[in-house]
């Protein structure tokens, strides 16, 4: 039985402070999105150096999105300083 398809939407006013509730949110949806523990921890880790990445840049405020659709997994992060990170993979 396959996934229904889900949108989740973070919109963080200081990502430089939300590091650890980040964190649960990540495994959290990646568990949802039926990733075993190695594919969640590898896309887990992109995801956290795109955002200590989008920091380092001197952003803070980002919009994280997580759309799973037609078997895909679509994940965004969008900072206020114009830096951006996108990724796919393939639902388990």
């Amino acid at each position: 039985m396959s996934l229904p398809d889900f949108f989740f939407a973070l919109d963080l006013s200081d990502q430089s402070q939300a590091e650890r509730m980040m964190n649960d949110v990540i495994a959290s949806i990646l568990r949802h999105a039926g990733y075993d523990a190695k594919a969640s921890a590898d896309i887990g880790g992109e995801l956290r150096r795109a955002l200590a990445d989008g920091v380092t840049q001197g952003g803070h405020h980002c919009d994280v999105k997580f759309q799973a659709h037609d078997g895909t997994l679509s994940m965004s992060i969008l900072f206020d300083r114009g830096s951006a990170w996108h990724a796919k993979r393939r639902l388990p």
